[in-house]
């Protein structure tokens, strides 16, 4: 199988980010996470029907450790090889996602400023 064929079927990557807006030492307190993993993997099987995906991994992340991860469906439809948590799918264009929102964390925590320009955070000018 060649590498345009593993990735034919489209796979739905889903990030869960958990964020503390609190100070960093009450979030880094020990604390118990209950987590229905039941309806997790309910509603991720339900995404992946609602839209018609083939498959996806999932991985929730609770003050630093991994608190679940489950891959669901197939990550070739042609072929039908299951999908796994070592699967390597694309992230496509959700990167700029995850930079946004870190851009926004750090204006929330004043470590940036949003109206100014980015080179006044970067090593090389911009």
């Amino acid at each position: 199988m060649n590498r345009s064929q593993r990735w034919r079927g489209t796979v739905l990557v889903v990030t869960t980010v958990a964020v503390c807006s609190r100070p960093t030492d009450v979030c880094a307190q020990e604390r118990v996470v209950t987590l229905d993993t039941v309806a997790v993997e309910r509603a991720l099987r339900e995404e992946l029907a609602r839209t018609r995906t083939p498959g996806a991994s999932i991985a929730i992340v609770v003050d630093g450790r991994l608190a679940y991860a489950k891959a669901i469906g197939v990550s070739d439809v042609e072929t039908e090889t299951p999908m796994t948590s070592e699967t390597l799918v694309r992230v496509g264009s959700i990167t700029k996602s995850f930079t946004g929102l870190t851009a926004l964390l750090l204006a929330d925590r004043g470590t940036v400023d949003l109206d100014r320009a980015i080179g006044m955070y970067t090593a090389r000018p911009v």
